[in-house]
């Protein structure tokens, strides 16, 4: 029998090389150990394809914006609004045309409340021996043809809209105006209802306190109205504000302009 002190085993070597590349945050096996099909045998740290990843969802969804955006600058285009308001003369052409009495001109919800409620005219609206008065301010007066309509809910407004063939504005059809300078009586006059719901804008978080317990438990069943009206007190219109009321409300001097589209 013969001995040697220098002998060697000889093996294959097997290159272990990872799809991806990255640091080493933990090896799961241990020198020697015998390992099979699908065993981890280490794991990378994931810290820098987690920030990858993030930054791939913020252009993916930055990319989505500007389509949007493109979809929604197209729609603004398209949409023609109103420099004036709807006049008194034409509600009343609205009124002789049956528009109180035209189920077919109403959501389900308005014409029950114009059974119910027996509207047949704008709020405080009254007629004297066949002539139309309404009660403002300053007493009883007749209504002037030539003045903006008021007192008129979401529904009769949206009721005059189908009217007349075209529609309410979304509130962001009437701020791109405004801020245009296209529009008459934007404020100061009459809160304009528009079709926009009074939800809350994206990523928007009530406020602790007082703002937040005003603004974020009131967004349900309203809708939105823009501009201002003659009893609006100094400082509070602006372009942006939001007024929201429910459908059926008419006390507040509320009116509206129609938009239409090319």
């Amino acid at each position: 029998m013969e001995s040697t002190d220098d002998a060697y085993v000889g093996g294959d070597i097997t290159v272990i090389a990872p799809k991806v590349s990255g640091f080493i945050a933990r090896v799961a096996v241990t020198d020697n150990q015998t390992v099979h099909a699908g065993d981890i045998l280490l794991e990378l740290d994931n810290r820098d394809y987690v920030v990858a990843r993030a930054r791939a969802v913020a252009a993916v969804a930055a990319q989505e914006a500007a389509i949007a955006n493109l979809s929604a600058t197209r729609h603004l285009q398209e949409a023609v609004i109103a420099r004036r308001l709807v006049s008194n003369g034409e509600w009343l052409k609205f009124m002789a045309d049956g528009g109180y009495v035209s189920h077919d001109l109403w959501l389900s919800d308005g014409w029950a409340k114009v059974e119910a409620e027996g509207w047949d005219a704008p709020g405080y609206w009254r007629n004297i021996d066949s002539t139309w008065f309404s009660l403002t301010l300053a007493g009883l007066k007749p209504v002037d043809p030539a003045a903006p309509v008021l007192h008129v809910s979401y529904y009769e407004a949206d009721a005059f809209a189908r009217w007349a063939g075209k529609h309410l504005p979304t509130e962001a059809e009437w701020e791109v105006a405004a801020r245009a300078g296209l529009l008459s009586d934007a404020f100061g006059v009459a809160w304009q209802w528009t079709r926009s719901a009074y939800l809350p804008y994206p990523a928007y978080r009530a406020m602790a306190g007082a703002l937040g317990e005003y603004n974020g438990k009131f967004m349900i069943n309203q809708m939105v109205l823009r501009g201002s009206s003659l009893a609006t007190p100094e400082g509070h219109a602006r372009v942006s504000y939001r007024n929201f009321f429910h459908p059926p409300a008419r006390w507040q001097f509320s009116g509206l302009r129609l938009v239409d589209y090319r």
